[in-house]
């Protein structure tokens, strides 16, 4: 099958990457360059966690881990870096007791952690006396952009054909299959077409697709002490679900602590993404930052830009596009959808081929969003 994925992110990689290794002809375009910091896929870290409130996403995340762990051995070099998660609450918010109660109904080992143990556990992080902590010795980060880069060599290596700086400008029904048409004007024909343009799938397929881009900005902030503390071999990865902020140790590439906030941002055209720092912003993460990393200054040495494609609900898009059966979507991962793209490649890939996961992907269907707009 001639089969073309539009977007080489994380998701739209590992696409091509399950489409290569099953002997199908694929060609991949990509409007800027493989790994570049104008998507969503980029930067030093992203969160990999079985921690979420949801069983649904602890369960799919078993499978997640098996392909990256695949993935980082195939490329032989670190790609997932294990330091453990810390989800930080209070013993009676519903949210912490959904986390733990995922955990459990997933056979997930987890550990209760008391602000005493945190300071033998995690120095560098602070726990408030009223507040506890679920510590997941599998949690840790992904080097995002090495990940991208990574996925996309092994694509090529199984043949798939990698074209960057490609802007396709619309999709087009044709008697034989699915036209492609490019910024320049040219045209080429497909079987089947995936969709994995990041902030740009409403701007390709549809103004009316149930999804917003909002702009999201980290900061990497300056250790003002006890830097030993914030290794990745002695701080976990951590998310407070007081205020949904969220951070990171050193990663060993920018040498500063990153931290950020999961709550969506202002909505943007992804072709007008501000990139300007944002000092408001910034005041309120660092005051924040502060009091749960007291070693930290309130000094961001180096802060970046990304989007988020978000869905009303957060979960994410895997169907067919309206009145399609050729031209299939992954789209909508709403700011926690990296950890999953090599699954979300697997699932993308025996859909357009017609293979059997033997996982049930309604949740993901645009339907779902069509029926939340109902009165």
């Amino acid at each position: 099958m001639n089969i073309a994925v539009i977007g080489l992110g994380a998701a739209g990689a590992s696409t091509c990457r399950q489409l290569a290794r099953r002997g199908h002809k694929v060609s991949a375009f990509e409007q800027f360059t493989i790994g570049s910091d104008k998507g969503s896929s980029f930067g030093e870290s992203r969160i990999i966690r079985y921690t979420y409130p949801d069983a649904f996403y602890t369960r799919l995340m078993g499978r997640a881990y098996d392909l990256w762990r695949e993935i980082q051995v195939e490329a032989r070099q670190e790609l997932l870096v294990q330091t453990g998660i810390m989800i930080i609450g209070t013993p009676h918010q519903p949210a912490f007791q959904d986390v733990v109660s995922s955990l459990r109904a997933s056979g997930v080992e987890f550990t209760l952690i008391t602000p005493e143990e945190c300071k033998e556990l995690a120095p560098a992080i602070r726990l408030q006396s009223h507040e506890c902590a679920i510590f997941q010795a599998e949690g840790g980060f992904l080097r995002a952009t090495r990940c991208v880069q990574a996925i996309s060599a092994q694509a090529a290596n199984c043949g798939a054909i990698l074209l960057e700086n490609m802007e396709v400008r619309s999709i087009e029904d044709s008697p034989t299959g699915v036209d492609l048409v490019f910024k320049d004007g040219s045209r080429r024909s497909f079987d089947k077409v995936v969709v994995a343009a990041g902030p740009w799938v409403g701007k390709l397929l549809s103004p009316s697709l149930p999804v917003t881009v909002t702009r999201q900005e980290i900061g990497y902030f300056k250790i003002d002490h006890g830097a030993q503390d914030f290794e990745s071999n002695r701080m976990p990865v951590w998310i407070d679900l007081k205020n949904l902020n969220y951070g990171f140790p050193l990663d060993g590439v920018i040498d500063g602590v990153k931290a950020a906030s999961h709550k969506t941002g202002a909505i943007v055209d992804p072709d007008r993404l501000p990139r300007s720092q944002d000092s408001l912003y910034q005041q309120a993460l660092a005051a924040d930052v502060q009091k749960r990393l007291p070693g930290l200054s309130d000094r961001i040495v180096k802060s970046q830009v990304c989007m988020y494609t978000n869905t009303p609900d957060e979960d994410f898009i895997l169907d067919w596009a309206p009145g399609s059966d050729r031209v299939y979507i992954v789209s909508g991962c709403s700011g926690h959808g990296f950890k999953f793209t090599p699954l979300l490649g697997e699932i993308a890939a025996a859909a357009v081929t017609g293979d059997d996961l033997n996982i049930d992907v309604s949740r993901f269907s645009l339907a779902r969003l069509s029926q939340t707009d109902q009165p």
